[in-house]
């Protein structure tokens, strides 16, 4: 798992149509330690025993002489333990090339004090939309760096809770 580091640059914007945008990046001292890890990874992956890995890529990061079994449309596929350090050193996650993904998406509609620092107050309303409110792992200022349910739970219970108490 990557923390990665907040940039204010990463955004959801809407395109002319309508459409849901996202704007991320890595920073460079992200990319690497991603980098790091994916290619730990790797090494785990065939010390326990894997014949193949497959990287969702399209960078040549084997380099044309990394000895891979063959190159799908969609990704990278090593065949030895030692290729890990060809990742490491070569891997930059290039856009559109190759695919991040999250599990635990956090911070796009981040709570503060004040809409110019956040997209919902701390009682979890959307700024200057009356009855729009955010109780998911959106509203996190940050990456907590774990799996967000029993924070998601909590923040639920708090909303409901002052929700009720308001009728």
């Amino acid at each position: 798992m990557l923390i990665d580091t907040p940039s204010p640059n990463n955004r959801i914007t809407l395109d002319p149509q309508g459409e849901p945008q996202v704007e991320y990046t890595l920073s460079d001292p992200d990319k690497a330690r991603f980098g790091r890890g994916v290619a730990e990874a790797v090494r785990i992956m065939f010390l326990a025993g894997a014949k193949q890995v497959y990287l969702p890529t399209t960078e040549d990061i084997l380099g044309g002489a990394g000895g891979a079994a063959s190159t799908e449309a969609h990704a990278a596929i090593l065949t030895n333990k030692e290729q890990a350090d060809l990742v490491e050193r070569r891997l930059q996650f290039v856009p559109n090339r190759t695919i991040v993904t999250s599990a635990h998406l956090q911070s796009s509609n981040k709570m503060g004090s004040s809409p110019e620092n956040s997209v919902v107050s701390r009682e979890f309303r959307v700024w200057g939309t009356e009855g729009l409110y955010v109780v998911d792992g959106s509203v996190f200022p940050t990456s907590i760096g774990a799996n967000p349910m029993q924070s998601i739970y909590t923040f639920a219970k708090i909303f409901a809770d002052r929700m009720a108490a308001k009728r």
